[in-house]
């Protein structure tokens, strides 16, 4: 840094950009996760899930893609 405080735009422009790496961040995650799913079921391998509060194994033919 070079001592001064930065300025308004420059604040707004920061957190913009920190806005789109965080959808980036997101969006990664999700198309991960989707794949994932994906690996699981060709592979007939069951998924852990949480629903309504458990944890329960997902059989491959149950599993969305």
């Amino acid at each position: 840094m070079n001592g001064k405080s930065p300025t308004k735009a420059e604040l707004e422009a920061e957190s913009v950009a920190d806005e789109l790496l965080q959808e980036q961040i997101v969006e990664a995650a999700r198309r991960a996760v989707q794949e994932a799913r994906r690996d699981h079921k060709r592979a007939g391998n069951p998924i852990a899930d949480l629903r309504d509060g458990k944890v329960v194994l997902v059989p491959p033919e149950d599993i969305e893609d």
